[in-house]
Formats: C-alpha cells, structure tokens, sequence
C-alpha cells in the first residue's frame, strides 16, 4: 500500500582506519511496505539515476497478465520542478542473466524526447515467490525472475550511475 522513490543528494565523511573520504553524490531511497501480490505481473522494468548537472529521474514500467493495461509511470527532476512521467520505452528482460544489459530508453519530458543509453555492470537474480517473497537465485519452474544491479547511464552526453531493476515471466524469456 506504500512505495517511497526519493532521489537525495548525501554529502560529509567517512572515517576508516586507512583515512578519511568526502561524500558528495546522489543516491535513491528506495522503499516498499504494505503487502504485494505478484499473480497478475509478467514484467517490470524499474530504472533510477542522478545526473551530474543535478537532474534525477525514475521510471517504471509494468505489464499485467489478463485485461490489466500496463502502467508506465515516473518522475524526472530537471534541477528546479518534478515533472510526472507517463511516456517510457524501455526493453524487456529477455534472459534470467540480465539481457540485455547493455540498452537504449527513452522518456517523454517537458520538452520532447529523451533518448539515453543503460549499461548493467553486475546484477542479482532471484525468484519472486507468489504471493509473497524473494528467494535468492533463478527458479526457472517458479514463473517470475528479478534481475537487478548497479548500472552506468548515458543521457545528453552525460555519465551517470544509478540502479536497474528488470523482471519478467520465464514463460517470456
């Protein structure tokens, strides 16, 4: 019944034995409560980064099995107004090894088309349990595979990094 998404800028030190190390980045809270019921998805694709310039985006599309439409929804911060997202392409899951994890998405801002390019670097597999739960690994029988990491983005020629999260039906790997 609850997702929180923030994108927040952290800044201060870290203190280790071996010295200290500034912090200056963006990262994203990422927070879900409430209980879930994954019978009726076949995939989602989740993609969150920060930009250098200070923009910050999230999107999130989803597909269901049955009459339910598919959901494509997210925000992008363009460094002074959040705007709400409804127009997102990004391509399926298509193997329970992240493929492909190396991408071109695009979203509809404010101002046009936004086209970027999404690279995994390293990814996490498991297994959402219905109605409820995530085993680590891939339960090919089960039905509904995650993969999910760290990735490095491209958007107007500029580096970020930020998080991937792609899920799909085996039935449509």
């Amino acid at each position: 019944k609850l997702h929180l998404e923030q994108a927040v800028r952290v800044t201060g030190q870290i203190h280790t034995r071996s010295g200290s190390y500034d912090v200056d980045h963006i990262a994203f809270r990422d927070h879900t409560a409430g209980q879930r019921d994954y019978g009726p998805l076949d995939g989602e694709a989740w993609l969150t980064f920060a930009l250098p310039d200070g923009r910050h985006v999230a999107l999130l599309q989803m597909w269901h099995s049955g009459n339910v439409s598919a959901l494509r929804t997210g925000f992008y911060y363009d460094g002074r107004t959040f705007h709400h997202i409804d127009r997102i392409d990004i391509p399926f899951l298509t193997s329970a090894t992240g493929d492909p994890a190396d991408f071109e998405f695009s979203f509809e801002g404010p101002h046009g088309v936004i086209e970027g390019r999404a690279q995994l670097d390293h990814s996490m597999v498991f297994t959402l349990d219905e109605p409820i739960g995530m085993p680590l690994g891939c339960d090919l029988a089960h039905g509904l595979v995650v993969v999910e990491g760290p990735a490095r983005y491209e958007v107007d020629g500029q580096p970020a990094h930020g998080w991937i999260e792609r899920c799909r039906r085996t039935a449509h790997l």
